[in-house]
Order: structure tokens, then sequence, then C-alpha cells
């Protein structure tokens, strides 16, 4: 069995393409993080772009990407783990609180002052 029917998520048709950049591999890949994007460029060509950086320091700029993108994972997670235990005390609160009952709300609301008579002049 080959590799491409045995791992076909690894390999996409670009036959219609002359040829393909980086931002062609990311969007045929699907790869939505900008974390993940900014780290997957620095990979495919490391050390390579003429920019006066070499294959370790771009190596390193892809570590530290991948690290923010794991680090705002945690971020988002914790985001959602506190909307939960906010909502669950909501809840609790609410639950914990006595229903209104109507004839004691009545009781406790102060009298209106009866409007005072008009005299005539």
């Amino acid at each position: 069995m080959a590799v491409k029917d045995k791992h076909p998520h690894y390999h996409k048709n670009v036959a219609h393409l002359e040829n393909i950049d980086v931002y062609r591999v990311l969007e045929r890949f699907n790869v939505k993080s900008p974390t993940l994007q900014h780290a997957i460029k620095k990979l495919l060509v490391a050390g390579g772009r003429g920019a006066g950086k070499d294959q370790n320091q771009d190596v390193n700029e892809a570590i530290d990407s991948l690290n923010r993108f794991l680090e705002m994972e945690q971020e988002d997670n914790l985001e959602v783990e506190q909307v939960f235990e906010r909502a669950a005390l909501l809840r609790k609160v609410q639950q914990s609180k006595p229903k209104a009952d109507p004839a004691r709300i009545a009781r406790r609301a102060p009298a209106r002052p009866k409007p005072r008579a008009r005299r005539g002049r």
C-alpha cells in the first residue's frame, strides 16, 4: 500500500498549480492559527531566506511561536472554564434564594401616602 493511500490527509492535489508557496501550503492544509502559520513558515525555509538568520535562529523562533500557541490554548481553556464556573455559581446562588412570596412582598412594601385633598379657594 502506497504512503499516499495509507495517509491521504498528508497529500493535497495541486496539479492545477504551476508552483506553490508557503501560503498555499498553509491554505491547503487548513492551518488557521497565526502562531502555527508562523512556526510552519519558519520551519519550511529555516535558514534559507537570506534574511541573515541561520537555521538555529529560525528554529528557535518557530519554537517561540509554538510555545505561544500552547499559551493561547491554555488561556482559552481557562476562559471557558471560568465561564462555566461563573454559570455554576450563579445557578447555585439562584437556587439558594428563597422563592418570592407576593404576600410577603406586599407586607414589606412601604405604604404610599394618601394624596391630600385640594382645598377650594
